[in-house]
């Protein structure tokens, strides 16, 4: 490196320092310092002008699906009596009284089965098959999801929609919110059934949520109520800092960087700044929301920042120093498919 080189690497280097300095000591607004929330609200903005209906999370082969391992016990009731559980529906209008849904009146809405990918934000996947009932079909049973009543007709009457649908346990310990787009789209299933059985209770029986569109701690086990409203839900992870329509699908962007043998020093310090821009409002929301984590579920939390990837043309991953060397990067960012 040139001693031009070394004196602007430093630089950069001494800057960013500074910067996080300033960013660590600045008010916290919504469990985070109000730089990073400003940055997460951007985030949103940037999903739901991308979000799509018809963009769907990958499926597989039925062969390829395993069990997943049991994650997350907040609000699960293992001596559930199966026989006398009701999910609650409830809309946003006083005139609208909520409805109580047995399980048979759900396996009896169109049986869904799919396979897909259940992404944990800690950072493992599993390839799962699912089966229940969408739901948007359930919301078109209640009528509760419009401010009509009428059945939901995301198509014809999209104004007529309420905003937001919230999830929560029967204890009401461990809750979500996800705006109505995601809630109703064609993947998002309560479900009943896992690897071709019955939902077992470490898993969320007799009903959970699916929604491939997003990672795992939205997927809700053991409904209790479903709440249709106007009003931005309360979400539990929210509340220990984390974006509350927390991005998941991977629909991926590709940038490839490509010029001399070595890419320069500000080409390098740019990459990094790049990548920690976009890993911290994560990164200090987790390290914020490990102890509490830990203290509700046992378990130790190895929670990681957002996934960014380096692969090559062959779609191979390599490290950044093989590709400094190789003078060629592709970084692949994961963005929200959601809001």
């Amino acid at each position: 490196m040139s001693r031009r080189g070394f004196v602007i690497a430093g630089s950069a280097g001494l800057a960013g320092v500074g910067a996080w300095e300033w960013l660590v000591t600045r008010g916290e607004e919504g469990g985070l310092p109000w730089p990073l929330r400003r940055v997460l609200e951007f985030n949103e903005r940037l999903a739901t002008g991308g979000f799509r209906a018809s963009r769907f999370s990958p499926e597989f082969p039925r062969a390829r699906a395993r069990m997943p391992r049991v994650n997350g016990q907040i609000g699960l009731d293992p001596s559930i009596d199966l026989d006398v559980w009701r999910v609650r529906v409830v809309g946003a209008a006083d005139h609208q009284a909520a409805s109580l849904i047995t399980l048979a009146e759900v396996k009896a809405l169109p049986r869904v089965e799919m396979t897909t990918e259940l992404r944990c934000i800690e950072g493992w996947s599993t390839v799962v098959a699912w089966a229940g009932a969408r739901l948007a079909d359930l919301a078109a049973k209640t009528g509760l999801a419009n401010r009509s009543g009428r059945p939901t007709d995301p198509r014809n009457s999209p104004m007529d929609l309420l905003r937001y649908a919230s999830l929560e346990t029967p204890d009401g310990k461990y809750y979500i919110g996800l705006d109505m787009a995601s809630a109703l789209h064609p993947q998002t299933l309560v479900c009943y059934e896992m690897d071709g059985r019955p939902l077992t209770p470490e898993h969320g029986a007799p009903l959970r949520l699916v929604i491939p569109v997003k990672y795992g701690i939205k997927s809700l086990k053991q409904i209790g109520t479903i709440r249709f409203t106007d009003v931005r839900p309360a979400d539990y992870w929210a509340e220990r800092g984390y974006d509350c329509m927390r991005d998941i699908e991977t629909h991926a962007t590709m940038f490839t960087l490509q010029g001399a043998r070595m890419l320069s020093p500000i080409r390098s310090m740019t990459l990094a700044a790049t990548v920690v821009l976009l890993a911290a409002p994560t990164a200090w929301s987790q390290n914020k929301a490990k102890p509490a984590a830990e203290a509700q579920t046992g378990l130790k939390v190895g929670a990681r920042a957002p996934k960014f990837t380096l692969k090559d043309q062959h779609g191979t991953e390599r490290s950044l120093d093989e590709f400094l060397r190789k003078g060629k990067v592709a970084l692949v960012f994961y963005r929200s498919a959601d809001w």
